[in-house]
């Protein structure tokens, strides 16, 4: 059965992404990771196609950004591969948070700086497989640094339920909808965390 496997890593500012997907093979100029410009009317992260690399036992797997219009008339970035996939395939991208002030009557989905952490729906941050909708999948996080380089204070709450998928652990789930549909956030959640993410303690 399929499965996904995704890491995240929390650097100042941004979150470095790596997913590894089994038992799934693409052949030359199939979608292999797709993101919506929006959802919900909430932007999600601007990722330049270049920026998006995948690689599988062979060696790197050359890709084709694309602007498509998905199934709903809306448009959808694409990432294509150049040749057919032998294996697992891993792709790895930086998501950076939205920087401009959040528009009016939206929810709040998008990756947005919260205090000295971050906060966002998956969704509105993670380049994902467009299939199978099935498939099972593993969430967890790299040991989380500071801004000032430290791990004190640090931590992750997630939607998925208990637990931070740190240490080993991963928290899992079946089905791209439901990862899609997970919330997290990250960082010293002992600061305040507010809409706009531009808030500090004693602010």
């Amino acid at each position: 059965m399929a499965h996904l496997s995704v890491t995240l890593t929390l650097a100042p500012a941004r979150v470095q992404v790596t997913w590894r997907l089994s038992d799934v093979v693409f052949t030359a100029g199939e979608p292999l990771g797709q993101l919506p410009l929006s959802i919900a009317g909430a932007p999600t992260v601007q990722i330049e196609g270049k920026a998006v690399v995948a690689a599988d036992e062979t060696g790197p797997v050359p890709l084709v950004a694309s602007l498509v219009e998905s199934d709903d008339g809306e448009p959808l970035r694409i990432w294509s591969v150049e040749r057919s996939t032998s294996g697992p395939v891993q792709v790895s991208f930086l998501a950076v948070p939205v920087a401009e002030q959040p528009r009016a009557a939206t929810p709040p989905l998008e990756l947005r700086e919260e205090g000295v952490g971050l906060s966002g729906s998956l969704k509105s941050f993670l380049v994902l497989p467009p299939g199978p909708e099935d498939l099972t999948f593993e969430l967890h996080w790299e040991r989380l640094v500071g801004r000032d380089g430290s791990t004190d204070g640090w931590m992750t709450v997630c939607s998925l339920g208990e637990g931070n998928g740190c240490d080993g652990e991963p928290l899992v789930g079946t089905g791209l909808e439901l990862l899609g549909d997970t919330y997290v956030m990250c960082g010293d959640l002992a600061d305040q965390h507010h809409r706009d993410g531009h808030s500090r303690s004693g602010g």
